[in-house]
């Protein structure tokens, strides 16, 4: 008995979805600015600011010279058996501060 081959039919995948919006642009699932952001992993930059690890968290760290930081950013604490907490970046706290720097290096030219 012979039986008769079924054209496929193509399925959309759906990881690869995007949502046509009113004015025609294109938006995936993930937010284009997030609120929070996370350090990134050493040796790398920031997607945000293009900063390394180690200049991020000298703005939201605590210092002798600088006791208040400029940039805003909560720890969450540990759950699930996690060793460690994580501690976010407030991300337009830390855009607004980069503006400043900006603002003040063009008054200062």
């Amino acid at each position: 008995m012979k039986t008769a081959n079924k054209p496929r039919v193509a399925r959309a995948d759906h990881r690869k979805a995007l949502v046509r919006l009113p004015d025609g642009a294109a938006l995936a699932g993930q937010p284009r600015d997030p609120r929070y952001i996370r350090l990134p992993r050493p040796g790398q930059l920031c997607p945000w600011s293009s900063l390394n690890r180690s200049k991020l968290n000298r703005l939201i760290l605590p210092t002798e010279e600088n006791p208040k930081p400029p940039v805003a950013s909560i720890v969450v604490a540990n759950h699930g058996g996690n060793k460690r907490g994580v501690r976010l970046i407030v991300l337009a706290s830390l855009l607004a501060h980069l503006r400043s720097l900006e603002s003040q290096s063009i008054v200062a030219a």
